[in-house]
């Protein structure tokens, strides 16, 4: 598998993937919107950006 250069600078291997979709949250301070940007990039996907403020676990509380 060849390898690319993500920019964040992180090395991605590139495979065959279905499409993918990344979402991000514009406030999110454990994950900044800017770092969602740079993953769709890397991985060639859709974004989904939503307005809000917090980070929410899977099991729907605040982390």
């Amino acid at each position: 598998m060849a390898s690319t250069t993500a920019p964040a600078g992180l090395a991605f291997a590139k495979i065959a993937m279905e499409a993918a979709l990344t979402i991000s949250i514009t406030g999110d301070p454990s994950t900044p919107h800017q770092a969602s940007l740079n993953l769709a990039k890397a991985l060639n996907s859709s974004l989904l950006t939503a307005k809000g403020t917090t980070h929410h676990r899977r099991d729907g509380a605040s982390a």
